[in-house]
């Protein structure tokens, strides 16, 4: 039997750096399975980036594990996709956040020896990323008050508070937040909509910012559509509170005046002045007009052997 080549992606930065002692497992897992490893560490400070090390790469590799959080799996898809690297990833997420991971595990957090598994076995699941302008995207595309706090926290404060990190930076914006809004045009489907919002996510995900939310329960990763999310902005904190209860799932969302939620393929905002946007938490430059749509099944996972529900 032919021996399995992984390309092991490792940022040693992201989370609390804790990868360095999930190595040993990592490649014991590995070598036991009949794989031969090659690891690289992802360290922008030594210029060790992922577009470096993927485009300088000689392929084939059967599979590229990636050890990161979010924002690294968003570095090494662009990558991917760019280059036109088709073979499937395995991940071993070690950030702050993780959305992306809680997704495809369904709320089933797969363990360290798991995740090595999937990377060495030969089950592959196709799912859908999105492409924005000329860039892609793994799981969310968002505009609005807090958007920029993922990649704006410091790297020290997530580490020694993890997601609370993000709450209480969200907490210190919150007055800003609230006088935040965007007056946009968004078009999809034939229909044209247009109002001041304060927030805005096209995604594939169960968890934005680190926390699960109901309104995305159906989320399907697989399915060709994204879900997108508005919130119009609020005048009072009694409706931003009244926001925030349906976010968390405390009161019926469908009946806010505030919010909305559809699927889509494709989506066009334009808005009245350049504005940020964020890609899986990482900083997605200023647009004033975006484009953002599916690339159906655009990516390949390792999973475990038994077939799993990735909706939650």
């Amino acid at each position: 039997m032919a021996r399995k080549h992984v390309l092991f992606l490792a940022n040693l930065t992201s989370g609390t750096g804790s990868i360095r002692q999930q190595f040993p497992e990592v490649l014991t897992t590995l070598a036991a399975r009949g794989c031969e490893t090659v690891i690289y560490p992802i360290d922008p400070a030594a210029g060790l980036t992922s577009e470096k090390i993927l485009s300088e790469t000689e392929f084939p590799y059967d599979c590229i594990l990636i050890a990161g959080g979010d924002g690294t799996l968003h570095h090494v898809i662009n990558v991917m996709m760019h280059l036109n690297i088709q073979v499937p990833i395995s991940y071993l997420p070690s950030g702050s956040a993780n959305d992306f991971s809680k997704t495809l595990a369904g709320g089933k957090a797969l363990s360290v020896q798991e995740i090595a598994e999937c990377a060495a076995g030969t089950h592959a699941y196709a799912y859908d990323i999105g492409q924005f302008q000329d860039s892609y995207f793994n799981y969310i595309a968002a505009f609005g008050a807090f958007t920029n706090v993922s990649y704006e926290t410091s790297q020290e404060s997530k580490n020694r508070f993890g997601y609370n990190a993000y709450v209480l930076e969200t907490i210190a914006n919150l007055q800003s937040g609230l006088s935040y809004r965007e007056t946009m045009q968004i078009e999809h489907d034939g229909i044209i909509e247009r109002g001041d919002y304060i927030f805005g996510a096209v995604c594939n995900t169960t968890s934005i910012g680190g926390m699960e939310t109901p309104l995305l329960k159906d989320t399907k990763l697989d399915d060709g559509l994204f879900e997108c999310l508005l919130i119009k902005a609020p005048n009072n904190l009694i409706d931003y509170n009244s926001i925030m209860a349906d976010f968390n799932g405390r009161t019926s969302f469908s009946k806010n005046p505030f919010a909305t939620v559809f699927q889509t393929r494709s989506v066009t905002f334009h808005a009245e002045k350049p504005i940020a946007w964020t890609l899986d938490g990482e900083d997605g430059g200023v647009h004033q007009k975006v484009t953002i749509s599916v690339v159906p099944q655009g990516m390949k996972i390792m999973v475990p052997e038994e077939p799993q529900d990735h909706s939650s």
